[in-house]
């Protein structure tokens, strides 16, 4: 089964190029994707990724013509985005692996950026506002900072619990937007866009395709029952507005002012 799964994510990723690195994740992790796309308007320019993953985010920034840089903690992590870097035939890339609260000291020598990409990473880190003020410091002014993290107040699915130490899980149940808004403004940046993600169908396709997981004992074929109903998802904006449902998580843009 495994063997099976990593074919179909290759298959992916050259039908659709940096688009298919995401196709094989859950909606949450297309809907950033999308987000970002949406967002990402530096071009020709240096993009660290911050938490980088398997480097779904760093290839769409590469996609504008970015050189990349990502750090992630987990090696396997690390040596899959640049197997897939080299498959998707993108030149200037590097993956990084180390904890992201060393991040002045390994990416020191890369800076300054004109963009970096924090997505689903600063919610897992205890002093908060030290990581976005190391990821200030190695932005050039005018840089920006592309940024999600879980909702405060987001459905608590799994009764999920928030660990008192830094161990790979959250250490905080989320942000609100004005939570985020206040630690970026006091230090220097300039919140130019907010926005919800993952509302009402996306977060039900997620909790659908977890139950089909441990219902059938493989996340394959759980991917393919709900890989149709992906379709629904034009309609998550709307709904949710309707039913008043909490999203999942905030995305914000912020720029780095001048002191």
């Amino acid at each position: 089964m495994y063997i099976i799964l990593k074919v179909m994510k290759t298959i992916l990723i050259k039908l659709f190029k940096s688009f298919g690195a995401v196709l094989h994740g859950d909606v949450a992790v297309m809907d950033r994707w999308f987000w970002l796309n949406r967002n990402l308007d530096v071009r020709n320019g240096k993009i660290l990724d911050v938490g980088c993953g398997s480097g779904a985010f760093s290839f769409l920034a590469a996609r504008k013509g970015n050189a990349i840089v990502g750090v992630s903690i987990e090696e396997r992590n690390n040596k899959v985005a640049s197997k897939r870097g080299d498959m998707l035939g993108i030149r200037d890339f590097k993956f990084i692996t180390s904890d992201v609260k060393n991040l002045i000291e390994v990416v020191e020598n890369e800076a300054p950026f004109q963009g970096v990409i924090c997505f689903e990473t600063i919610e897992h880190i205890m002093d908060d506002k030290k990581l976005i003020k190391n990821i200030s410091s190695l932005l050039e002014i005018g840089g920006k900072l592309f940024i999600t993290t879980p909702y405060r107040y987001h459905k608590n699915w799994e009764k999920e619990v928030v660990s008192p130490v830094e161990n790979g899980d959250h250490v905080r149940h989320g942000y609100t937007q004005e939570e985020m808004k206040e630690i970026l403004e006091k230090t220097g940046f300039e919140v130019l866009r907010q926005d919800y993600l993952s509302g009402m169908i996306s977060q039900n396709l997620i909790f659908l395709q977890r139950r089909f997981e441990k219902l059938l004992s493989s996340s394959l074929f759980a991917w393919i029952l709900v890989f149709p109903l992906r379709l629904l998802q034009i309609f998550d904006k709307s709904l949710s507005k309707v039913f008043r449902y909490p999203h999942l998580c905030i995305g914000v843009v912020a720029r780095k002012k001048k002191f």
